[in-house]
């Protein structure tokens, strides 16, 4: 397996129709178009779905390639959360907030 995703409501209840994503690249594909395909493949599924917004809570600031994906399909960000993320060489990093209409 290359590479796999997954969509599913971002909040439960009244905010339902939002939904979030995850996404998984082998190492042995990345940097091959693969994360781009899947993304553009799930902004369509999740249209399709229902959905009328993508919402991402937290990408890491370091993941450039995956911040450049979204920014190429138009994501806003929304929010910053500052040093939310506590890496395993001990570094903590922002997390960004992206969101993207379908409607």
């Amino acid at each position: 397996m290359l590479g796999a995703f997954y969509i599913k409501p971002n909040f439960p209840g009244h905010c339902g129709h939002i939904c979030n994503a995850g996404f998984i690249v082998a190492p042995a594909a990345r940097g091959k178009g693969l994360g781009r395909l899947m993304g553009e493949a799930m902004v369509s599924l999740a249209r399709d779905l229902g959905y009328r917004a993508v919402m991402y809570n937290l990408v890491f600031a370091t993941n450039i390639p995956s911040l450049k994906i979204w920014q190429a399909l138009n994501f806003q960000e929304i929010g910053r959360i500052p040093q939310a993320a506590h890496l395993p060489d001990g570094t903590y990093v922002d997390a960004i907030m992206l969101y993207k209409s379908l409607v």
